[in-house]
């Protein structure tokens, strides 16, 4: 069994869900939230939790949760403070190939919107300029590839990363789309033109094992 996932890291507002469940379409693969999946094991919203828990005791609650993910063929929507878990992003590594969804600050302000309410993981208690100063390292170490998300549509930024990720990862096949949107066989892995991409690639890693699928739910 190959280590066959798309895992998305990146900010809060960066588009992990909403896109991943698109590329997720694409690719004919399946959708995992790792915030769903915290909140089924707690019995509680992620928002409850992130107003009963410490900051740290909520990472090592998200850890916990993200670390119980074993899928196959999916696409996988974290959290944005995923990445304070070495342990669940270790697992995560194991699990598939590790995109970072890369928008930049001044998108990022008018998506985010209040940090209080939309319940922002913070180990600095700063605001978002600071929480992105303070991820932005990790999101990069972590990652695989770099995806700088196009100033386009949404349909169009799931069709670059669909091409980006079928010319770099060679166990893919993407399915064609047809002027209706409908798949329909298979196409080559093509450049995606102008999409402003950066990549890394490490090492392949070990797979995970067979699971479900779950919803979607915040981010933080």
């Amino acid at each position: 069994m190959t280590a066959d996932n798309i895992i998305l890291i990146g900010m809060p507002g960066s588009g992990k869900s909403s896109l991943g469940r698109r590329l997720a379409r694409r690719l004919g693969f399946g959708f995992v939230d790792s915030d769903t999946v915290l909140a089924e094991r707690e019995g509680r919203t992620v928002a409850e939790l992130l107003a009963a828990c410490t900051t740290e005791d909520f990472i090592k609650r998200e850890s916990a949760a993200v670390r119980s993910i074993q899928v196959r063929r999916s696409v996988i929507a974290t959290g944005g403070s995923v990445v304070y878990c070495p342990q669940a992003m270790a697992h995560l590594a194991r699990q598939g190939t590790i995109v970072y969804l890369d928008v930049p600050l001044r998108l990022l302000r008018r998506r985010v919107g209040d940090l209080a309410e939309r319940g922002v993981v913070s180990r600095t208690g700063g605001g978002l300029e600071m929480i992105f100063a303070e991820r932005t390292p990790l999101y990069r170490r972590y990652a695989d590839i770099h995806y700088r998300v196009p100033p386009a549509g949404r349909q169009e930024a799931t069709e670059r990363l669909a091409l980006l990720l079928a010319q770099k990862l060679p166990q893919f096949n993407l399915p064609e789309t047809s002027q209706n949107g409908a798949k329909s066989g298979t196409i080559a892995k093509r450049r995606p033109a102008n999409a402003g991409q950066a990549w890394r690639r490490r090492r392949r890693r070990p797979p995970g094992e067979a699971g479900g699928r779950h919803g979607s739910e915040t981010d933080h």
